[in-house]
């Protein structure tokens, strides 16, 4: 392909950044941005309350002047529903201190038993039928945004993407969360009162080819035994 010398990604990346979002709505009439009602879906993406990692990066393109720079990557993760409670001893990292590097929080029983009574439903898991549904929705999101999807794990309790996209993570967040349960509700699982995800998830920047391999290589190959998959081609 040759390439088009009146091209300018750099003025692109730009209209992305300042064109207003447009959002189309969803199925039931609400719009994409608004949280699924009782927890099913999304979380609202926020431009007053980001994410701590989120400041920083929009901090950087500050002081570079630099609007329209992005990270090269996101590595996004989500959780399911009551699967990563704060002091577990599994570790978790509570959403304020969203930060690549940031320790896990300490164990604390006391902590994690009381989100444990704080929740109204069980716990939710992504057998094989769901996982083939979450995945046929990350690539269908992606193609159809424009982001470029470079890895997806869904695994029974959580799900890494690694993608690129020029929007905040949170934008991408809420958009699989509430595509994914849409597309569950219309398979039948559950009821449309099913708490799926977790209230945030993990959003790390990857500003660096060698950090995008990284992230894409301990989403494919180091999540034990491979469940539904996706690698993008070389």
């Amino acid at each position: 392909m040759t390439s088009d010398p009146t091209h300018d990604p750099s003025r692109e990346r730009k209209r992305a950044v300042n064109k207003p979002d447009e959002r189309e709505p969803l199925p039931d009439g609400r719009d994409e941005g608004q949280p699924l009602p009782d927890g099913r879906g999304s979380d609202q993406y926020s431009h007053e309350n980001p994410s701590r990692e989120r400041k920083r990066a929009v901090n950087k393109r500050a002081v570079n002047k630099r609007p329209d720079v992005f990270p090269l990557a996101y590595h996004i993760t989500i959780h399911c529903y009551g699967t990563r409670l704060h002091g577990d001893e599994a570790g978790s990292v509570h959403h304020s201190d969203n930060i690549s590097g940031t320790p896990f929080l300490p164990p604390r029983p006391g902590l994690r038993q009381h989100e444990e009574d704080s929740m109204n439903q069980p716990p939710y898991e992504l057998d094989t039928p769901r996982r083939a549904i979450v995945l046929k929705t990350t690539k269908e999101v992606c193609s159809y945004r424009g982001w470029d999807l470079y890895a997806v794990h869904v695994r029974t309790n959580h799900w890494h993407v690694v993608v690129q996209a020029m929007v905040a993570p949170e934008k991408v967040m809420g958009d699989l969360k509430a595509y994914a349960s849409r597309n569950l509700n219309q398979a039948g699982f559950d009821n449309k009162s099913r708490k799926r995800w977790s209230r945030h998830g993990s959003t790390k920047y990857k500003w660096t080819e060698q950090d995008l391999a990284h992230a894409t290589d301990y989403v494919i190959r180091e999540q034990g035994e491979p469940l539904d998959l996706y690698e993008k081609p070389l």
